[in-house]
């Protein structure tokens, strides 16, 4: 899901070459990876998550997994006959 508040974005366009005022002023070191500003720019917001939710509830038992790090073994737990990645 995508975070609205942008903690760990470093403020940067990516650009390995150009550090923000926030990256220095935290005394990050240039090898340290941090978010560039469009790095989450792909995910999806709560609201859209919960609309796919809505339109596949009448018709399918829906359960929504995290991608972290259990979400494998949650997916071979739940046996799902269906996933719809997001």
């Amino acid at each position: 899901m995508k975070n609205d508040t942008p903690d760990d974005l470093s403020g940067d366009d990516g650009d390995p070459n150009r550090r923000s005022i926030v990256t220095e002023a935290l005394g990050a070191k240039p090898d340290q990876k941090k978010a560039s500003a469009d790095t989450y720019a792909e995910w999806d917001t709560e609201e859209t998550i919960l609309a796919v939710k809505a339109a596949l509830e009448p018709h399918h038992d829906v359960s929504l997994i995290e991608a972290n790090e259990e979400a494998y073994p949650r997916l071979r737990a739940s046996r799902p006959d269906i996933v719809f990645n997001i």
